[in-house]
Order: structure tokens, then C-alpha cells, then sequence
């Protein structure tokens, strides 16, 4: 398990708030991990609304993709580190990515 306290360290893209990443082994041999988030009202209904919007804008064609990505990037050890799944809906839903060697080209890219 880790803490971040992100009412201090303010991460880029990341809820004003506690974070408490769980895993349940190893994450790199496909093990789970749970985020539970603590943080105020408004930055709550914030992260709803962008939820809520995002499951309006993904089609299952794009969710297709996603997981497509998502599913080689998982145990790239920049993963979550340097990108995150936000990156690749992003990349797939604002920036027409289709597939894993685009998402990557557009990665060498910012990185």
C-alpha cells in the first residue's frame, strides 16, 4: 500500500486530496490495484462530471481500443509513473489514436 498526501504535493491531473494506492501483489504480473481517493465535496463532483462525461464521448468502438492500448502498457514500467490512463483515452478520444504503435509514437514524442 501507498500514501500521498495531494493536498501538499499538488500532482498535475490529480484530485486535490488523500490517495491510497492498494495492491493485492505484484501489479506488473497482473496482479489488482485499487485507488481510493479522499478529498473535499466539490473536487468530488468534479471527478463525477468528468467520469460522467467520458461516458458519454466513448463509443464501444474506442473503449475497444483503449483496453487495446491499455492492455500492452500495463507493465511498462513508466506506466503511471511518466502516463497514465488518461493519456491513453486522451490520445484515443481527442487525439484519434487507434492503435498501441500510434499511442507509443505519440508517447516518444512527450516524453
Amino acid at each position: 500500500m501507498s500514501f500521498r498526501n495531494e493536498r501538499i504535493a499538488k500532482t498535475s491531473g490529480l484530485p486535490n486530496g488523500l490517495y491510497w494506492g492498494i495492491y493485492f501483489g505484484n501489479e506488473r504480473e497482473g496482479a489488482w490495484k485499487i485507488d481510493i481517493w479522499a478529498m473535499n465535496k466539490d473536487e468530488c463532483q468534479q471527478r463525477i462530471a468528468y467520469c460522467h462525461n467520458l461516458l458519454k464521448k466513448i463509443s464501444d468502438h474506442d473503449r475497444l481500443k483503449i483496453l487495446e492500448i491499455k492492455s500492452k502498457c500495463w507493465k511498462d514500467p513508466l506506466y503511471r509513473r511518466s502516463y497514465s490512463s488518461s493519456d491513453i483515452y486522451s490520445a484515443v478520444l481527442d487525439q484519434g489514436i487507434e492503435n498501441f504503435d500510434e499511442f507509443r509514437s505519440l508517447l516518444n514524442k512527450i516524453l
